[in-house]
C-alpha cells in the first residue's frame, strides 16, 4: 500500500467516526443541556473539516515536480496543516467563549449519565484514532496527517475535560460543566497554536530537527572516500527533505572517481532517510584550506 493510499485510508475512518461522535454529541448536548458536550461536538465538526483539508492537501502535495515547481508541491501538504492550525484556534476560542459567557450568566445544568457515556465514548475512539493517526503519519511523514492526528488528540482530551465537568456538576458543583467548556477551548486553540508555529518554520525554510539532522550526519560520515565533510544544509519540503553538503575527499581522485563517491553518498541518503530527499553533494579536494571550513 503506497502512502497515499495509506492516508487517505486513515483519514476517511477518522471522517466517519467524527461524524458519528459530532452527531450523537450534539444530540445529547442539546437534550441535557450541556454545553461543554454542545462546545465538544462543535470540536468534532472541526474535525470533519479537516479530514476534508487532509485529503485535498495529500492529493495536491504528492503531486510530482514540474517546469513551475522543480523541487515538488510538498508545501502544499505544509499549507493544509496550517488551515487545520487556523480551524483549531479559532474553533478553541468559539469554544471558550460560549463557556465563559454560561459561567458569567450562572446557567444551570443537569447532567445525566448520557452525557458521561458519549464523553467516555469520545475519550476512547478518538484516542484510538489519534494513535493510529500518528503512525501512520510517521511512516508516511505527513505533516498535514500528523497535524490531524494531534487535533484527534485534542478532541480526546477535550471530551476527558468534558467527563470530569460532568461528574463535578454531579456532585454537587453548578459550575463543572461551563468550567469544562472553557478548559475544551483552550486546549484546541493551544493545538492549533502549536501546529501553526511548527508550519511557520517550515514555510519559512526553517532547517530539520535536531535528530534529523544527526541522522544524516551519520549517514554521511559513514561512506566509504569521504574524509570529511562541511556546510550540511536541511530543510523539509511537506513529505520530503531538500538538502546539499559539501565533502571533502582525496585530491589525487579522477572526477569520475569523485563524482561516484558524490553518488554513493547521494544513494546512501535516500535509503537511509527512507523518504523522498532531494540532496546535492559537493565535492571538494581534502586539501588543508578546505579543512579550516569544517
Amino acid at each position: 500500500m503506497n502512502d497515499e493510499l495509506k492516508i487517505h485510508k486513515i483519514t476517511l475512518a477518522g471522517l466517519v467516526v467524527n461524524l458519528v461522535l459530532a452527531l450523537v454529541k450534539a444530540l445529547v448536548g442539546m437534550v441535557s443541556g450541556s454545553i461543554a458536550l454542545i462546545a465538544d461536538a462543535i470540536h468534532s465538526l472541526s474535525d470533519l473539516a479537516t479530514d476534508g483539508v487532509v485529503f485535498i492537501g495529500v492529493k495536491f502535495g504528492a503531486k510530482p515536480a514540474d517546469d513551475t515547481h522543480p523541487y515538488g508541491h510538498g508545501k502544499i501538504e505544509t499549507m493544509a496543516a496550517l488551515v487545520i492550525a487556523g480551524i483549531l484556534v479559532s474553533a478553541g476560542a468559539a469554544i471558550a467563549w460560549k463557556a465563559g459567557q454560561a459561567f458569567i450568566a450562572a446557567s444551570s445544568v443537569t447532567i445525566s449519565w448520557a452525557v458521561l457515556a458519549t464523553a467516555g465514548l469520545s475519550v476512547g475512539l478518538k484516542e484510538w484514532l489519534f494513535r493510529k493517526t500518528l503512525k501512520v503519519a510517521r511512516q508516511t511523514h505527513s505533516s498535514a496527517l500528523k497535524a490531524n492526528a494531534w487535533h484527534h488528540r485534542t478532541d480526546a482530551l477535550s471530551s476527558l475535560v468534558v467527563f470530569i465537568g460532568a461528574v463535578a456538576v454531579m456532585l454537587g458543583w453548578p459550575y463543572g460543566d461551563q468550567v469544562a467548556g472553557i478548559f475544551v477551548g483552550f486546549m484546541v486553540a493551544y493545538a492549533g497554536l502549536k501546529i501553526a508555529l511548527e508550519c511557520f518554520n517550515e514555510l519559512g525554510e526553517g532547517a530539520v530537527d535536531k535528530g534529523t539532522e544527526e541522522h544524516l550526519q551519520k549517514i554521511i560520515g559513514k561512506q566509504a572516500g569521504v574524509a570529511a565533510w562541511h556546510q550540511l544544509r536541511a530543510r523539509w519540503v511537506g513529505r520530503g527533505i531538500v538538502m546539499d553538503v559539501h565533502i571533502l575527499v582525496n585530491p589525487k581522485l579522477t572526477v569520475v572517481e569523485g563524482h561516484a563517491i558524490a553518488e554513493q553518498v547521494e544513494k546512501a541518503i535516500c535509503t537511509g532517510m527512507q523518504r523522498a530527499v532531494n540532496v546535492t553533494v559537493h565535492v571538494e579536494p581534502n586539501l588543508p584550506e578546505e579543512r579550516v571550513r569544517l
